[in-house]
């Protein structure tokens, strides 16, 4: 990635304002729940819910149909716009010839059904599993390199915004006040030190939410990037973190060499960046209130967000944080 095209130095921009609470029905999203908005989104699109398969539960639920090559994934929250951003997005993207998921050309754009958003994919043929961290950091350049210009309006990116939104519906979720309290304090903390951050790299737009998970590879080697709600305008060094720096020095997920190949192909070696801390502390943190939302239904949750409180009080590393 050639840096030379950075001019001025623009910091990461994370708003101070706090999103509202979403309606009660999407802040626990279950299988069962999610199979009802499904049920009731593909009646209304002419397609056939029988026989869905259940590929992920987390931020989204999301289903492959049974009967056609179609994906399709239910949103927790009920945010319209965010939706029919990253359809612009996925369908800039299909102009531009990058690897990306595909709207399904029929069903023109989202729905709102049960509080939650709806769309429409086109399913990734033979899915071979997740493709690997260089492959990745492949991808990440491509993205990068891509005319900011052709982009659809997109928002400044905001890692923390989510954050802020699950604490603002943490209220009577079954963990201790104090640890709410540390998280509401560490937000207010690390917007002051994003805010002070002078990335090295030009900004445009950003995956967003580029972990591995969200690059898939199918049977004949190719692989394209999926959920695209996080894409944004912000520094490319948030997506280099997110996508293997942060893997590599937080969890522990990939050894030097694997690494070392992820800095060769996009030509920056972000752990080293002197920012690289605290976008480290940044993600770690949104992470964790990320399970504010399954704590009140889900031991499990419950479980884990005790140990990642544990490491953000303790400074120590995230290796032991179940993945998901």
């Amino acid at each position: 990635m050639n840096t030379s095209r950075a001019t001025s130095a623009p910091t990461i921009s994370i708003s101070a304002s706090v999103p509202t609470a979403t309606p009660t029905p999407t802040a626990g999203l279950t299988e069962a729940a999610a199979r009802a908005t499904l049920r009731a989104a593909c009646a209304a699109a002419g397609l056939d819910p029988d026989g869905a398969r259940l590929l992920r539960l987390g931020e989204n639920a999301v289903f492959a149909l049974a009967g056609r090559p179609v994906v399709v994934r239910v949103s927790r929250a009920a945010a319209l716009p965010r939706a029919r951003r990253e359809l612009a997005v996925a369908r800039w993207l299909e102009r531009a010839g990058f690897p990306a998921v595909r709207a399904l050309p029929e069903v023109p754009g989202p729905s709102l059904l049960d509080g939650r958003v709806v769309t429409f994919w086109r399913e990734l043929p033979d899915h071979g599993g997740t493709a690997g961290f260089p492959a990745l950091a492949g991808a990440l350049r491509a993205l990068h390199e891509l005319p900011a210009e052709e982009a659809p309006r997109l928002p400044a990116l905001d890692p923390l915004a989510e954050a802020a939104g699950h604490l603002a519906q943490a209220p009577g979720v079954p963990v201790p006040d104090a640890d709410l309290e540390f998280l509401r304090e560490r937000v207010t903390e690390l917007r002051e030190e994003a805010a002070a951050l002078r990335p090295q790299l030009p900004a445009g737009p950003v995956h967003g939410d580029a972990h591995k998970g969200n690059y898939l590879r199918a049977a004949d080697g190719s692989a394209v990037m999926i959920d695209l709600e996080h894409v944004a305008h912000g520094p490319r060094e948030w997506d280099l973190a997110t996508a293997f720096g942060i893997p590599y020095r937080g969890f522990g997920w990939l050894g030097e060499d694997v690494y070392r190949q992820a800095v060769r192909a996009v030509g920056f070696d972000v752990v080293a960046w002197p920012g690289f801390d605290v976008l480290l502390r940044l993600r770690l943190t949104a992470m964790t209130t990320a399970l504010l939302r399954d704590t009140p239904h889900d031991p499990s949750a419950r479980a884990e967000f005790a140990r990642r409180i544990a490491t953000l009080r303790g400074g120590a590393d995230a290796s032991g944080w179940r993945r998901g």
